[in-house]
């Protein structure tokens, strides 16, 4: 019995690998990426329904302590321990203390878990500790942006904030100061990929930003085109070092690209989907390790579609809620 089972494991496994490389050949951002796709499957599996979250995004880990944003909750971050099972939830919507008015994503720069409030352009922080020692929210404003410029999730970083903005359409994304002042800019994404879209600045406002921990080094993914850019701060000055444009790909309104994207100091961990834009919930099967210079390390083709990713150590973290909500945990080995 434990022959066929092993045998049936290692057809499976074959099979997967033959249809991975398969979708590699036919996709133009997998072919370019020059890698044999490896396919990896979760090592392990977190429940969540049991904690009341069905529809996690923005994962961040700490510690024992997961902290997400559950769209179907009415507070902007809901934090799980799966050790204790306790469930604590911060920052409810609304307009007054201590409220959010908008819904923002989560963002983990330079050590701090913090929100952007669209409605007031503030970023507020919760000091994550203090939170859960005393089961109540502790917030910290870091930053209340003056000026017209509206900018989009800004993330914190050694020299102020990345952020990306409606504003021009020239602009991929913009190194700001506390005061939401320019500093530096990187340039739009390329004509090429934008020419199909009725609203170039839209597109890359529907980008996807990291910034390492150390607070020096930026990538950034767009959701509905082929593009990913990687920079650095130096001197208060953002350096574009490797930008990635496959075109020919399908446009925005039709297909989903890149979904999820977190980083340590090391590397970018790229959540890649490619697949008809949906509605409800766009979802990937391809995970791309990058290093900070751009260089892909490695892809691994997930035996489950998965929506967010977190990183810690050799581990990766990314939320599904198919067939129920979870958070799914796989083991990253070799990456060098």
């Amino acid at each position: 019995m434990q022959v066929k089972l092993f045998q049936t494991a290692v057809l499976l496994a074959a099979v997967c690998t033959s249809l991975c490389c398969e979708g590699g050949r036919r996709d133009g951002y997998l072919k370019s990426l020059r890698l044999v796709p490896e396919v990896l499957s979760p090592i392990d599996s977190i429940d969540l329904e049991v904690a009341g979250i069905f529809s996690p995004t923005s994962l961040i880990k700490r510690g024992d302590w997961f902290l997400m944003r559950d769209t179907k909750s009415e507070y902007n971050i809901t934090a799980f321990n799966p050790t204790s099972g306790d469930v604590l939830h911060f920052l409810p919507y609304g307009r007054g203390i201590g409220e959010i008015s908008m819904k923002g994503r989560l963002s983990e720069p330079s050590g701090l878990v913090s929100v952007h409030d669209f409605g007031t352009n503030t970023v507020v922080s919760l000091k994550v500790r203090e939170s859960i020692e005393q089961k109540e929210q502790v917030l910290d404003t870091i930053s209340q942006f003056v000026g017209n410029m509206t900018y989009v999730n800004p993330l914190f970083c050694k020299s102020g904030f990345i952020a990306s903005s409606f504003n021009d359409a020239r602009v991929w994304y913009y190194l700001i100061d506390t005061e939401g002042k320019e500093l530096s800019s990187v340039p739009a994404i390329s004509n090429g990929l934008l020419q199909k879209e009725e609203d170039p600045a839209m597109s890359m406002v529907n980008s996807i930003l990291t910034v390492s921990p150390d607070g020096d080094k930026v990538c950034s993914a767009a959701m509905g085109l082929t593009a990913l850019s990687f920079s650095s701060i130096d001197g208060g000055l953002l350096k574009e070092n490797h930008r990635v444009e496959i075109p020919g790909q399908e446009d925005s309104k039709t297909i989903t690209n890149f979904t999820g994207l977190c980083s340590d100091n090391e590397y970018v961990y790229v959540l890649y989907s490619g697949k008809p834009f949906n509605t409800s919930r766009n979802e990937s099967e391809w995970l791309v390790v990058y290093n900070w210079r751009g260089k892909p390390i490695k892809c691994y083709n997930l035996t489950h579609s998965v929506f967010s990713v977190a990183v810690e150590g050799n581990k990766v973290y990314c939320t599904t809620d198919s067939p129920s909500s979870s958070i799914l945990v796989y083991q990253l080995d070799g990456i060098d």
